[in-house]
């Protein structure tokens, strides 16, 4: 019983610390998401991660770089008269990218809002192993939830709009993500 006592008593005292968000700190961590959709006999499904490493430049204000990898399948039936064919097409995209990312709230907030920018560069694997680059843009905004002054519980809701370099039209998703960022370093008072 005095274990489960001091354990609780840890948690209790940790979950109140102010958060780091302050400037001179570090944060890691990352976000991943999931999609399907269906229209009559095609179907999409496509998931997504997108981890990060930023420096705080001043307070609450984060600037750094994320990868973003997604990987999709669209599986599809066409019928002509008595025929139908099946099909499915897979690809896979990883881009890299700097961020700007700015907590609203005081630093002593254990909920805190975040938007967070991204404007990058990557390359596409498709299922005839052709490479193409493109880019890609992407924002997202939501809640942080500090279960300790160094770990954050995220959930975001987030726009990506790429554009194969050799394609016309913008493919844009707008979906959900969730993760948590690892916030690290003393900070300068």
């Amino acid at each position: 019983m005095k274990r489960v006592l001091v354990l609780a008593s840890i948690l209790l005292t940790t979950a109140v610390a102010n958060a780091q968000i302050k400037q001179g700190q570090f944060m890691a961590g990352g976000n991943a998401g999931f999609s399907s959709e269906k229209v009559r006999d095609n179907k999409t499904t496509s998931w997504n991660i997108s981890p990060a490493v930023g420096y705080f430049v001043v307070d609450k204000l984060a600037v750094g770089i994320e990868a973003n990898y997604m990987h999709e399948k669209y599986t599809w039936k066409s019928a002509s008269g008595p025929v139908v064919i099946e099909g499915e097409d897979k690809s896979r995209r990883l881009g890299f990218a700097p961020f700007v990312r700015y907590y609203f709230l005081p630093a002593a907030q254990k909920v805190n809002v975040f938007a967070h920018g991204a404007y990058g560069f990557g390359s596409t694997k498709s299922n005839d192993n052709d490479s193409e680059s493109f880019s890609f843009y992407r924002f997202a905004a939501g809640p942080a939830f500090f279960l300790s002054p160094s770990v954050a519980l995220e959930a975001n809701v987030f726009y990506m709009s790429y554009k194969d370099k050799n394609d016309a039209d913008r493919t844009n998703s707008f979906g959900l993500q969730v993760g948590f960022q690892i916030h690290l370093g003393k900070g300068k008072k």
